[in-house]
């Protein structure tokens, strides 16, 4: 999948104050979450890497901003949903939960990047980091940053191809990911980092005024660093294209349907370009 330039004219998401970007708590008014916003050309992909939780009672608004800003700017706009924030906000496996819940969403590596960007166990969730450049910031201030980024230069293009591969059955059992990079600039040293993501889960969320609701639709959804916590280190070169490979193992959780695979290259500049694509149904494996 490449991003391509896109002029948008829809309604922006409102520019809220940033006094919410460390609390979990404010109140925000129907009427002022949206206001009209001049058209811009979106050039690039923008990375929102959302901290969030199954007991985080504000994270359902924050999934309802999401919407909204997906609506406005589609696939340039790459949000991941991070299970994170410890027991007092998400759900692993092993967590004692009443209601029998088989749809936990945490995971360790989740965990581990919520630490890594700053975020504190059992404080401030939802939040959010956008492009690896913004630091945390509270949901109310998403759309103000995202605007900005996604009318900056990319220097980098990622083609993203993932694709299903079935086994002598035809059930699919593997992830095969290939990643071609090309760079407008002479050279680039940066990683390429690749995560699968599951949409349309249903699974516990917990929300305002003690209410628990078991079929909460969850999308994209954290499950899995392809290349490595930090993904792969890589030397793309002007004119000489650079392809990536790998294949993983699916996990008996996942949904195959419901997969796709995000990359991003990011050095210390941030996140340079990002992409999302949908897996593609199966091939057969290759007989030995």
């Amino acid at each position: 999948m490449n991003i391509k330039k896109t002029n948008f004219k829809l309604a922006a998401l409102a520019i809220l104050t940033a006094g919410a970007a460390l609390s979990a708590c404010n109140d925000i008014e129907p009427g002022d979450r949206y206001k009209e916003l001049p058209p811009i050309d979106a050039k690039r992909g923008v990375l929102l890497e959302e901290f969030t939780g199954q007991k985080c009672v504000n994270c359902p608004e924050a999934h309802d901003i999401i919407k909204g800003l997906k609506q406005q700017y589609g696939d340039q706009l790459i949000v991941v949903g991070i299970h994170s924030g410890g027991d007092a906000f998400s759900i692993g496996d092993g967590d004692a939960v009443w209601g029998g819940i088989t749809q936990c969403l945490r995971v360790p590596d989740g965990e581990e990047y919520a630490k890594k960007a700053g975020v504190v166990s059992g404080v401030g969730l939802p939040i959010g980091a956008i492009n690896r450049t913004s630091g945390l910031v509270g949901r109310n201030a998403w759309s103000d940053i995202i605007r900005n980024e996604i009318q900056k230069e990319p220097i980098v293009d990622i083609d993203l191809q993932p694709e299903l591969v079935n086994d002598a059955s035809g059930e699919p059992t593997k992830l095969k990911i290939t990643a071609d990079l090309k760079i407008s600039t002479d050279k680039v040293a940066c990683n390429l980092q690749l995560w699968i993501l599951e949409s349309d889960i249903t699974a516990l969320q917990y929300g305002l005024n003690n209410s628990f609701n078991f079929d909460y639709k969850h999308d994209h959804v954290f499950r899995a660093a392809v290349n490595g916590f930090n993904g792969e280190a890589v030397s793309i070169v002007h004119g000489t294209p650079t392809t990536i490979e790998h294949e993983i193992d699916l996990d008996a959780k996942w949904n195959p349907e419901n997969l796709s695979v995000v990359g991003f290259v990011y050095n210390g500049s941030g996140v340079l370009q990002a992409v999302e694509a949908k897996v593609s149904s199966g091939s057969d494996e290759p007989e030995e």
